[in-house]
């Protein structure tokens, strides 16, 4: 298992160029009402400025353990710009 959850915080989800960051679906293990995930991935963040939505998912799909992407608007100053 690989992508298990998409969090959009998109104000436009019709623009398929986003920003994103995946992390390890763990990582919100506490949070209230949360599904509960093994811990097989925990260090697991990678972030992408200006990445397609298949892209994103793509490289969610290909990572090891259950993961999650959080989608912000390019620029939107949600992630650090990656030089």
């Amino acid at each position: 298992m690989s992508l298990v959850n998409i969090l959009d915080d998109r104000t436009n989800p019709y623009n398929v160029m986003c920003d994103a960051v995946l992390e390890a679906s763990c990582h919100d293990n506490g949070i209230t009402e949360a599904s509960i995930f093994d811990n097989d991935n925990e260090g697991f963040v990678e972030s992408f400025n200006n990445i397609s939505l298949s892209q994103a998912i793509k490289h969610a799909t290909l990572a090891n353990g259950c993961v999650t992407i959080f989608l912000y608007d390019v620029d939107s100053g949600a992630i650090p710009k990656i030089i």
